[in-house]
C-alpha cells in the first residue's frame, strides 16, 4: 500500500510542474513584448532630452529626490538613458537603436529571417555612424554647431581623425560616397538605373521647358495677328466710306457758319410782343 500512495504523490507532482511551466514559444512571445516595450520606452526617452536635466542628474541615487524637476518623458531612467546615448554614443540619431530593438521584438511574432535581422541591424548601425560623423565634421571642423547633440563623442572622434587625414570638404564627400555606397548596397540598387532615371528627368524637364516657350511664342503670334486684323479692318472701313463731295463739304460749312445778323432798328420778336401788351393794358 505504501508504494501506491509514493507513485500517487508522483503523479500529483508531475501534473503541478506542467501547470506551472512555460513552453519556449511563450517565453519568445514575452521576451518579444519586453524587447517591444523596451524600445518603445528607449524611443521616448531619446525623443524627450533635455540638457537640463544633466545638471540635475549628478547621481543616480542623488537623482531620485529630484525626481520633480526631470523634464524627461522617461524619467529618471530615461534622462540617464538619453544623455548616454545621446552625449557619448551618436547624437539623436541613436534613434537607430530602439529601431534595432523594435526589430527584433516583432520578429518573435513573425516570421523573419535571421540573415535578414542581422542585414537591418548593421544597416541602421552605420548609417547611425555615418550620418553622425558627417555632423561631427560640421561640429568640430567648421564650428556649424555648437553642441554635440548631432554627432555624440563617436560622431565627433571620427570627424576629427579624417578631416585631420584628409580635411573637412574630402571627408565629407567620402562620408556622403560612403552613405550612397551603402543604400545602393543595402537595396540592391542598380547603377545604371539610376544613371537612366537621371536622364529621363532632364530630358522631361527640358521637354517641359521648350513646350513653354512655344506656347509664348504662338500666344504672342496670335496676339500680333489679331492686332494686324483690328487694323486692316480699320481701314476697310474707311474705304467703305464714300467721300464728300465739294458741294456737300460747302452745305456743312454753311450751316456750321450760319449766324443770324439783327439790326439795330429792327425789334426783336420778344420786344414787339412785350409792346404789344402794354398798348392793350392801356386801352
Amino acid at each position: 500500500m505504501s508504494v501506491k500512495r509514493k507513485k500517487n504523490k508522483k503523479k500529483k507532482n508531475d501534473s503541478s510542474s506542467s501547470y506551472f511551466s512555460i513552453s519556449a514559444e511563450k517565453k519568445k512571445k514575452i521576451l518579444g513584448i519586453l524587447l517591444i516595450l523596451f524600445s518603445v520606452f528607449l524611443f521616448v526617452s531619446i525623443v524627450s532630452y533635455d540638457g537640463r536635466d544633466e545638471a540635475n542628474l549628478a547621481g543616480f541615487l542623488s537623482s531620485v529626490s529630484k525626481a520633480s524637476e526631470i523634464y524627461n518623458w522617461g524619467g529618471i531612467i530615461g534622462a540617464h538613458l538619453s544623455i548616454f546615448l545621446i552625449r557619448y554614443t551618436i547624437g539623436y540619431f541613436s534613434i537607430v537603436f530602439p529601431f534595432i530593438f523594435f526589430v527584433w521584438g516583432i520578429s518573435f511574432y513573425k516570421r523573419i529571417s535571421f540573415r535578414l535581422l542581422i542585414h537591418i541591424s548593421n544597416f541602421s548601425l552605420l548609417s547611425g555612424i555615418i550620418i553622425a560623423s558627417f555632423f561631427g565634421i560640421l561640429h568640430k571642423h567648421y564650428g556649424v554647431f555648437q553642441s554635440d547633440k548631432f554627432s555624440g563623442l563617436i560622431g565627433d572622434m571620427l570627424g576629427i581623425r579624417l578631416s585631420g587625414l584628409v580635411g573637412g570638404v574630402v571627408s565629407i564627400l567620402l562620408f556622403i560616397s560612403a552613405m550612397v555606397a551603402l543604400l545602393i548596397f543595402a537595396f540592391d540598387i542598380k547603377i545604371e538605373k539610376v544613371f537612366s532615371a537621371i536622364r529621363n528627368t532632364i530630358r522631361s524637364i527640358m521637354i517641359k521647358e521648350k513646350e513653354g516657350t512655344s506656347i509664348k511664342i504662338n500666344k504672342e503670334e496670335d496676339n500680333l495677328e489679331k492686332i494686324k486684323k483690328l487694323r486692316t479692318d480699320k481701314k476697310k472701313k474707311k474705304d467703305k466710306e464714300a467721300p464728300l463731295t465739294a458741294e456737300e463739304l460747302m452745305q456743312q460749312e454753311e450751316v456750321k457758319t450760319n449766324i443770324r445778323i439783327i439790326r439795330k432798328d429792327e425789334v426783336t420778336p420778344a420786344n414787339g410782343n412785350r409792346i404789344l401788351e402794354e398798348e392793350r393794358k392801356k386801352v
